[in-house]
């Protein structure tokens, strides 16, 4: 009960089926089948996942303080 303390952006098995590249994530299928006919040369740098490292917000990174008041004020929100 109660709120989440952080998000989950994929879980510990969907992270052995994740690569990286650029600034996004390519999580694949999980059925053997689809997943062979995936053709990996199409992505340029691309990388895979490092499955030691979670991917959850309450690893950050995070935004600094200034840089969310220099948001706020740009988009006149305060």
């Amino acid at each position: 009960v109660g709120e989440k303390l952080y998000e989950e952006l994929f879980s510990i098995e969907e992270s052995e089926r994740t690569y990286e590249i650029d600034n996004m994530f390519i999580i694949f299928p999980q059925l053997t089948e689809v997943s062979m006919e995936i053709d990996m040369n199409t992505y340029k740098n691309i990388r895979k996942f490092d499955v030691s490292k979670s991917c959850n917000s309450k690893e950050g990174p995070f935004i600094s303080k200034e840089k969310i008041n220099e948001f706020l004020i740009k988009y006149n929100i305060i």
